[in-house]
């Protein structure tokens, strides 16, 4: 819509040009009126109108002089001048002062629509004309300002470049920090950037701090002030409702001075590269430590991850759910060392699920979980959109095991750790590993075992592997084969311990049980 401000002394004048003709027609609404140049020269000069229709003799300054006062002040407006036949004076004056539409009193109708007709095409001209030069300009300058952003550490910055920045950003500035945002999942579709950028402009451009651009995949702002709290733009929620993006930003590091641009934008560009390994604060990467760093100092270099997943499945027997969480922290930490990818990341988390399941499946005689709720699980392992929350999720997926496992079991507290021997008698089990896992002082638990059953941690457990033994010998199994099956690597220690208990040698037995 076009701005149009008529000045005349005449009431009826201005009556009259109000309703000559339909300004609505052309795209053109009358935004103010003034009875004397010195107004009239005001008001163009703070409304700005397009058009101005002016008479040539008003009081206070006539209609020549008020287009020379507005020249003066910068103006562009158009000006349609009206006067008399004996006023060529006037309208040479006016010429010199760009006005090529010049009416004669009393106006005609046609006249004056010809003359806004015309007005008309060389707006249409203009505006074009600008359009093509600002995309020319923004497109000079977005370039300017990946030039200057991704310069490599000890190269100059063009010239040219920084005259450009220099005269759009009012350079220098007291600080530059970069910052540049993503989708969570995916690259930025075209259509998405061009919204992203036009709603990031109303914030920085605007406000004259920063200047927003697109490099590469991303889309970047360059500020001139500090950004500690980056949860500020409340349009954040449009983009996920118009687009399905789900916004993703990260903060370079500040600078004093623009060589130190670059600096900030490769930071920046590292944390939004591997959002999926840092931390986060609301929709921003940190950089910093993470739960995972903390456990990374503690991991040995025997740890594995197979060790992990065994101990995964005990500690869900045991119900022990802050073991469940360090051991799934020590894999995210593990995992990092090792740097894996995301999609490596999730298979091996995924894995570590399933394996667990089907261990302890297998250890008690229980059904496996079904493909179904499998693949639930491995496909909320996959949604996850950084390690902290993928750890989160299966730490919830794990410690609700522990709470359906414990219904399962009796109410004694003792009788989970029986159990727990009687599927792992076979390994390597120690007193103090038991108490960890069942959160018990050893030497408690070794008390609370005589006290239960009459007999030391280490007598009960040589008694289950008897019993065992004894079994698989009457079977027919060979000595060497049941000193591994019932947890002796020794098969010499394995005789000395069957005979103390049993009172004959393992072969003698096996012998015994084939006469029966």
């Amino acid at each position: 819509m076009y701005k149009l401000l008529i000045i005349d002394d005449e009431p009826i004048i201005r009556q009259g040009l109000r309703t000559i003709i339909d300004w609505l027609s052309f795209d053109i609404e009358i935004c103010g009126e003034a009875d004397n140049g010195a107004d009239g020269a005001r008001l163009c000069i703070e409304l700005q109108p397009d058009i101005a229709i002016v008479d040539v003799k008003m009081p206070v300054m006539d209609g020549i002089q008020m287009i020379e006062e507005v020249r003066k002040a910068g103006g562009e407006t158009d000006f349609i001048v009206l006067s008399g036949y004996s006023e060529f004076g006037y309208a040479q004056r006016a010429i010199e002062q760009g006005v090529n539409s010049y009416l004669l009193k009393p106006i005609e109708q046609e006249d004056l629509s010809a003359k806004v007709v015309q007005l008309h095409k060389i707006w249409s001209r203009k505006m074009s004309s600008r359009q093509s030069l600002n995309e020319l300009r923004s497109l000079k300058l977005e370039k300017a300002m990946q030039r200057v952003v991704t310069r490599e550490a000890g190269t100059t910055l063009q010239n040219e470049d920084m005259v450009l920045l220099t005269t759009h950003l009012g350079l220098p500035w007291t600080y530059y920090q970069v910052i540049l945002l993503s989708d969570e999942r995916r690259d930025l579709e075209p259509e998405e950037k061009e919204w992203l950028i036009v709603k990031l402009r109303e914030t920085y451009d605007s406000e004259r701090t920063g200047i927003t651009f697109n490099i590469g995949t991303y889309v970047g702002v360059l500020s001139n002030k500090e950004h500690s709290d980056v949860n500020g733009y409340d349009w954040i929620p449009q983009a996920k409702d118009r687009f399905g993006v789900e916004l993703v930003l990260a903060v370079g590091s500040a600078a004093v001075e623009i060589e130190g641009v670059a600096d900030s934008y490769y930071q920046a560009r590292f944390l939004i590269k591997n959002k999926f390994m840092n931390s986060r604060c609301g929709i921003a990467v940190m950089p910093g430590i993470t739960s995972f760093d903390t456990c990374a100092a503690s991991i040995e270099d025997a740890a594995s991850f197979e060790r992990i997943r065994d101990l995964l499945a005990k500690g869900i027997e045991a119900g022990n759910k802050q073991m469940i969480s360090q051991l799934l922290r020590t894999a995210g930490a593990l995992l990092l060392r090792q740097d894996w990818s995301e999609n490596q990341i999730k298979a091996a988390f995924s894995a570590l699920y399933v394996d667990a399941m089907h261990a302890l499946a297998m250890k008690h005689g229980q059904e496996k979980p079904t493909s179904a709720e499998m693949t639930e699980k491995i496909s909320g392992i996959d949604a996850q959109y950084s390690l902290e929350r993928l750890v989160s999720y299966l730490e919830g997926c794990l410690h609700a095991c522990c709470e359906a496992w414990k219904k399962e079991k009796t109410n004694d507290s003792f009788q989970p750790i029986l159990d727990f021997i009687s599927a792992h008698y076979r390994e390597d089990i120690k007193l103090e590993f038991l108490a960890q896992l069942f959160n018990y002082n050893s030497s408690y638990l070794g008390k609370l075992f005589k006290s239960q059953t009459g007999m030391s941690f280490n007598a009960y457990l040589d008694d289950i592997r008897m019993q065992e033994a004894k079994r698989l010998l009457i079977n027919g199994s060979k000595v060497y084969e049941v000193a591994e099956i019932v947890g002796y690597a020794n098969v010499d220690y394995f005789h000395l311990k069957f005979k103390k208990s049993v009172g004959v040698s393992p072969s003698s037995y096996r012998e015994k049980g084939k006469a029966l």
